[in-house]
């Protein structure tokens, strides 16, 4: 088979949280492949950080922040691309450009504060679990668990949202959650699988887990959402 000779959309086949999010995925495999690099490509530079401690740490700290930068706008246009591809649209360059081209600045504005706040909630328990602080740990930890959770719909929302903030996803993730709380750990759960399953397969987590996840998620979003 042609690299990107795809056999079509087929809309029936997207039925179901999981199966649906499959379906599109091998649908255009070859094109959700090359998204799933792209993305990836971005977190060379901090990967490169992390490999090598032998490097001048100013080096191995612009490497990380690079790879920090790149990311918000990547994962923003990553979720849009997931958004047109349920919608039964073919993946190609031009919409790959356009949708960078139209999540880059919301992306940048609302996903960095809310990337930033996992990140010290993760050093927070980091922290916490060092000096044995016993129960402002497990306060943490619950925090951070449920952040995740709502973190889940934060792509979706973006895309949805032209006008999307910090505040208004995450007081939308926190809405649909006490909403749908099943839908959405089940979503979580799915996306935690294949991210396992890619990261044993080493490769799977270059080559499918970034849009797998992408379209489970948008799956999830159009499944719960209230607007």
């Amino acid at each position: 088979m042609p690299f990107f000779d795809d056999s079509g959309i087929v809309r029936e086949n997207h039925r179901g949280l999981v199966v649906g999010a499959f379906a599109a995925f091998a649908e255009q495999v070859e094109r959700m492949v090359a998204v799933s690099v792209a993305w990836s490509v971005v977190l060379f530079p901090a990967l490169v950080a992390l490999g090598f401690p032998g490097l001048p740490g100013w080096l191995r700290v612009s490497l990380a922040m690079l790879s920090s930068l790149l990311v918000v706008p990547a994962t923003g246009a990553l979720f849009a691309l997931a958004a047109r591809a349920l919608a039964g649209e073919q993946l190609d360059l031009r919409t790959a450009r356009a949708a960078l081209r139209d999540t880059w600045t919301a992306a940048l504005t609302a996903l960095t504060p809310l990337f930033a706040g996992v990140g010290l909630l993760v050093w927070a328990v980091v922290l916490a679990s060092a000096t044995r602080l016993m129960i402002l740990e497990v306060l943490l930890r619950g925090a951070l668990l449920g952040l995740l959770v709502i973190s889940s719909v934060w792509g979706p929302l973006l895309v949805a949202r032209s006008n999307a903030t910090a505040g208004s996803l995450l007081v939308g993730s926190a809405r649909l959650l006490w909403l749908r709380p099943a839908t959405m750990l089940k979503c979580c759960l799915a996306a935690a699988l294949v991210l396992v399953a890619s990261v044993i397969t080493v490769a799977g987590a270059v080559l499918a887990a970034p849009m797998l996840i992408a379209l489970l998620q948008t799956h999830l979003y159009e499944e719960v959402r209230y607007e």
